[in-house]
């Protein structure tokens, strides 16, 4: 399900592109290692 299939409001929006600016960062160089996962799953 992609992200344009949701009905989110500014914030909601705002939260989730943080996110996924998140995951592209932390796979940057292909490998998310387990500091980063457990980041991102806080």
């Amino acid at each position: 399900m992609k992200i344009s299939d949701h009905n989110l409001n500014g914030e909601q929006k705002r939260n989730f592109d943080h996110f996924a600016s998140l995951v592209k960062l932390a796979l940057a160089d292909n490998v998310i290692t387990e500091g980063e996962e457990k980041f991102l799953k806080k």
